[in-house]
């Protein structure tokens, strides 16, 4: 029985990683030579990037650009890394990446980041594969609401909008942006033709 095929197993291991708590443990994650600890790490970074200037921006500071540049490129790392860990998993066996909340989390970033750049197109791009990943959560349908409310898309954001409700009835930012789509004379006037 020593040399029957059927018997033969492979047995994966996985790595439980510690969450990045700071920009130093980010910087050490980056070093690492594990592709998954790696892409945590520049997960981390381009948030940290993208939140600095969110808040410098909301606290009347101009918007910088720069910072929102650096969360992109370093949340397009962070998505290739993942990819990596992907691609190298795939000679061993399949890994469905579509259920890692962390990579569905990547896209989202990105695609906040992208929305606050005003590029658009690719917003919505990164909102598709955040939910494509993760279906169920809400806050990903709000964000393509809100992008399609901002580029005149009516039907679009109320679409997501209702997805955001079914998923989360209590969400009340979810209700706000309804009532305000709906009470909008804009709208009014798309749904009456």
């Amino acid at each position: 029985m020593d040399g029957d095929v059927s018997y033969f197993r492979r047995i994966v291991t996985t790595e439980s990683f510690q969450p990045v708590g700071s920009l130093q443990h980010a910087y050490e994650c980056c070093s690492s030579e594990c592709a998954q600890e790696k892409a945590l790490g520049l997960q981390y970074m381009g948030w940290h990037a993208l939140v600095q200037a969110v808040c410098l921006y909301d606290c009347g500071g101009p918007k910088d650009r720069g910072k929102v540049e650096y969360a992109i490129a370093r949340l397009k790392e962070s998505i290739d890394a993942g990819q990596f860990v992907l691609l190298s998993a795939l000679v061993i066996y399949v890994v469905d990446r579509t259920s890692d909340p962390s990579f569905s989390d990547t896209w989202y970033m990105l695609g906040r980041a992208y929305q606050w750049r005003d590029a658009h197109r690719k917003a919505r791009r990164a909102f598709q594969q955040a939910v494509f990943r993760e279906r169920g959560a809400a806050v990903y349908w709000l964000s393509i609401g809100i992008l399609n409310l901002s580029i005149n898309q009516w039907i679009d954001s109320l679409d997501a909008f209702t997805h955001a409700i079914i998923l989360s009835p209590l969400t009340a930012i979810a209700w706000f942006n309804i009532g305000v789509l709906v009470g909008s004379p804009k709208f009014c006037q798309t749904s009456s033709h």
